[in-house]
């Protein structure tokens, strides 16, 4: 019995039609083992068409629905139009191209649609349950206390002792006769400066007087005189 053979054998849950082709009308039931298309005599899906490869594609049962892939065929394998580069799953409908060779891809009424043989039963299904969120713990803290309204006024100058005032009055008194001292002085002064500006030049007369009297060198009464204030 070849392959062939037992893709018949099986029950059918789909199947190709060929619409174009050397094939036309021809029907491939469907399995659910993989199953190869080429125009090899090991092919389970033989295809007499000479643009088709060896083993040109394969169709295979993956959670309850087909896939195709392209085997490197020299000609490459179109899906509904166009050109397959991955695998990709079959819905009823659909039209794949090989060659010359354009096959049908039909679900059979016998067999339970896709989605259904995917879905496993509702008792099976575990129902999530909501996750339990701990509440986080909150402490709770007074209040800010409000500044009051007489923290906004300005700080009062603190009060200067008593016994500090006293010590600068005497400071100011102490001040206030050196002072008045130090004026004094300065007027004794000047007086005396006066009265000697006016008395020295009569007993320096006198002297110089004497001077030429005994014949004293003009110079040395010069050098006598220098320092006076006349």
């Amino acid at each position: 019995m070849d392959d062939r053979t037992v893709v018949a054998a099986e029950q059918p849950v789909a199947q190709l039609v060929v619409r174009q082709g050397v094939q036309t009308g021809k029907v491939f039931p469907l399995g659910r083992r993989p199953v190869v298309l080429g125009r090899d005599e090991k092919a389970d899906i033989l295809l007499p068409d000479p643009e088709v490869s060896r083993l040109h594609a394969r169709i295979s049962w993956f959670e309850a629905q087909y896939i195709i892939e392209d085997l490197r065929s020299t000609n490459g394998t179109y899906l509904n139009g166009s050109l397959l580069r991955t695998p990709e799953p079959l819905n009823h409908g659909d039209k794949i191209a090989m060659g010359q060779t354009v096959l049908e891809f039909e679900w059979l009424a016998s067999a339970p649609p896709p989605s259904a043989m995917a879905q496993p039963p509702f008792h099976a299904i575990e129902q999530p349950h909501p996750p339990i969120t701990e509440q986080p713990h909150v402490t709770s803290q007074p209040p800010p206390s409000t500044p009051s309204a007489t923290s906004s006024s300005p700080a009062a100058a603190p009060a200067v002792p008593a016994a500090q005032v006293e010590t600068n009055s005497g400071i100011g008194r102490c001040l206030l006769i050196g002072c008045g001292c130090l004026v004094l002085l300065t007027l004794v002064l000047v007086g005396a400066f006066i009265i000697t500006w006016f008395t020295v030049p009569e007993w320096v007369q006198e002297l110089q007087n004497l001077l030429d009297e005994y014949h004293i060198p003009l110079q040395l009464v010069r050098l006598l005189t220098a320092h006076l204030p006349f």
